[in-house]
């Protein structure tokens, strides 16, 4: 698999698993930088440039989404909107190398919904996204907690009771169940049918970032799930 890079959960790769393409690429990229100067005019002589500083990069790119590439584009797009209307920030990473010194965020996106199937949901999706950068200010200072606080926090931590669901027999129940894919598929299918609501595949990859015996590790949200995975289903 050759990875692009990413941007938060989201991943840029392109792959080849027997003779099918599982890909999400971009292209029309640019990086854009500039910076500011003030000219002072002088007396019979050229103005002199100073330099004032620099002015935020912004990145911008279009995102090719198919469902005939293994991808789910309505499950891609509603991430990528998220991040931009949280204002999610995280290091854009391609080929390797970050881009710039600071974290980005998502400034503007526009989806363009191309082909569709029979009921209506969107098949391939064209998204331009622009990219702001996102520098953290080194003087702010965050709020400090009085050590008293942090006494009376550690002792509610402490009085805290875990209520934890039991079976007839007393034994503790599972709070997921176990998904074996019978075939390459994504999250949004697997929460499709497990949820009745692909919209909830966050949980599932929520429930699959930390190894736990024999279950699949998810490294992003749009990676396709191969054949004879395990996967967590919280329920």
């Amino acid at each position: 698999m050759a990875n692009i890079g990413h941007f938060g959960d989201v991943q840029f790769y392109v792959s080849s698993r027997a003779g099918k393409i599982d890909a999400l690429s971009f292209s029309d990229a640019a990086w854009n930088s500039s910076a500011n100067y003030e000219e002072h005019k002088r007396n019979k002589k050229k103005p002199v440039l100073e330099y004032t500083g620099n002015n935020l990069d912004e990145f911008s790119m279009n995102i090719y989404i198919s469902a005939y590439l293994l991808q789910s584009p309505m499950m891609i797009v509603k991430e990528l909107r998220k991040y931009c209307l949280n204002s999610k920030a995280y290091p854009l990473v391609l080929g390797g190398s970050r881009i710039g010194a600071n974290k980005f965020v998502i400034a503007s996106i526009s989806n363009d919904l191309k082909v569709f199937s029979k009921n209506g949901k969107p098949l391939m999706v064209s998204t331009s996204v622009t990219f702001k950068e996102y520098p953290v200010l080194k003087n702010s200072k965050k709020k400090k907690v009085t050590q008293k606080k942090k006494m009376d926090k550690v002792a509610k931590i402490g009085t805290k009771k875990k209520s934890v669901k039991r079976d007839a027999f007393g034994n503790a129940k599972k709070s997921y169940s176990v998904y074996t894919a019978k075939k390459d598929t994504t999250l949004w299918a697997i929460a499709q049918k497990k949820y009745q609501d692909g919209a909830k595949y966050k949980k599932i990859f929520d429930a699959n970032q930390k190894k736990d015996g024999e279950f699949h590790v998810l490294k992003s949200i749009n990676e396709t799930i191969r054949k004879g995975w395990k996967l967590k289903i919280p329920k």
